[in-house]
């Protein structure tokens, strides 16, 4: 490739290069497959177990239960939000045995379809 050809092409960060091999409508790894599960390139922990999650949810309950009446959480890429189910699953039921409320505002921000 002689140095005219390369002129026409231009720096890529990191950034947008990933955005570009990640999510490319027609070429991106999660538009052209789905990698995830057992037939996938990955599983993640949410699928595996909800001990994930349910740790995760104790977790913040420790710091927040007797702090706050409300929180606001956000996951990125959670995918089909197999997390968030778990997590907010295991605040309800420890919130009840406490006998405590906590209002739970929650989004997830996910690009993928799968």
């Amino acid at each position: 490739m002689g140095l005219e050809s390369l002129a026409k092409y231009q720096p890529l960060n990191i950034a947008d290069f990933m955005q570009e091999a990640m999510f490319n409508p027609l070429y991106g790894y999660y538009q052209t497959k789905n990698p995830f599960g057992k037939k996938g390139d990955f599983i993640t922990a949410p699928k595996i177990s909800q001990i994930f999650g349910e740790l995760i949810a104790a977790y913040f309950l420790n710091f927040i239960l007797n702090e706050k009446e409300e929180v606001s959480l956000v996951e990125m890429g959670a995918g089909c939000g197999t997390l968030f189910k778990d997590i907010l699953i295991t605040f309800d039921k420890i919130t009840k045995k406490l006998n405590k409320t906590i209002k739970v505002n929650y989004n997830i921000i996910e690009i993928s379809e799968n």
